[in-house]
């Protein structure tokens, strides 16, 4: 497929707008097509952000099912080993990168990740609000509080 992150991004909002949120055994594992066509239309802020890069060409099949794409931890791992870069600063953020936050707001560890869309706007399907509402769209201070990290490809 391939394409730009952002305008990916968009579409797979567009085609998942019905679906719901979950981190249960209605997700696939180790299987990035089956994730982006689920039956039981579910996804989680992971899987999500994972298949938008998928499908826009960042990563092959294989590789997307060489780690667990459902969760943010892994994701981010799975970014740094294949070396993508660092961003520590919220204020150096740059459309497409891909943010990850801790959604409790005591930043103990990472336990969320979207894309950044630019202007204070991002891409998101951490709980069924983001999924069903329309993106990309702001979150006001809670994205700058809650930021932990972000990389962006090299």
């Amino acid at each position: 497929l391939g394409g730009n992150l952002l305008e990916v991004a968009d579409q797979l909002h567009q085609t998942q707008v019905n679906w719901s949120y979950s981190v249960g055994g209605d997700l696939f594992w180790n299987d990035i097509e089956m994730s982006i066509n689920n039956p039981n239309q579910v996804t989680c802020c992971a899987t999500y952000v994972s298949s938008s890069l998928y499908l826009a060409g960042y990563f092959t099949e294989d590789e997307m099912n060489s780690f667990n794409y459902n969760s943010s931890n892994s994701l981010y791992n799975f970014l740094l080993s294949v070396g993508w870069q660092t961003i520590q600063n919220y204020n150096d953020l740059q459309p497409g990168d891909v943010v990850f936050m801790d959604n409790t707001g005591n930043k103990s560890g990472i336990n969320h990740v979207q894309l950044y869309a630019g202007d204070g706007l991002w891409y998101n399907a951490g709980n069924n609000d983001a999924i069903h509402g329309s993106a990309p769209y702001s979150q006001g201070s809670w994205a700058s509080s809650s930021f932990l990290v972000a990389l962006r490809q090299n």
